[in-house]
């Protein structure tokens, strides 16, 4: 599936296989995305500060390098009014319901269990992703 709108969207994820991966499905969704890829939040969140009125979605794994983790990311993101409405996905390979919980309290858009397909990424992108009238 190809859309021609264009959209900006945030990955943050610290393995370069899954960022690959990623990417990937992201591009065979809209080949015209910007995806910007961090491998930490610090990096991610400086971005969003500097250009989040153009961040169209988040897509943030759970478990990430550093004392910051993908469920902290969303806290700061849901708890900043200039940040709230941005569509937010988390992925994670830890099976514990106890992270989905948190994200679906956080009001996180999308979760989904790594490994994920192709079309489970696509329906929320088709979700999630605005279009243009």
């Amino acid at each position: 599936m190809t859309t021609t709108n264009s959209y900006n969207i945030v990955v943050v994820e610290d393995s370069s296989t899954m960022q690959r991966l990623i990417e990937i499905h992201l591009r065979d969704y809209n080949e015209h995305m910007n995806i910007e890829i961090f491998s930490t939040v610090k990096p991610a969140m400086a971005y969003i500060e500097t250009n989040g009125d153009s961040v169209d979605l988040i897509i943030s794994d759970v478990m990430l390098p550093g004392n910051v983790s993908g469920i902290d990311f969303l806290r700061s993101i849901r708890v900043d009014q200039r940040f709230f409405t941005i569509p937010f996905i988390i992925i994670t390979a830890n099976t514990d319901t106890t992270i989905k919980q948190q994200s679906l309290k956080l009001n996180c858009n999308g979760f989904l269990y790594k490994p994920f397909t192709l079309k489970q990424l696509h329906i929320l992108l088709k979700k999630w992703l605005r279009t243009e009238s």
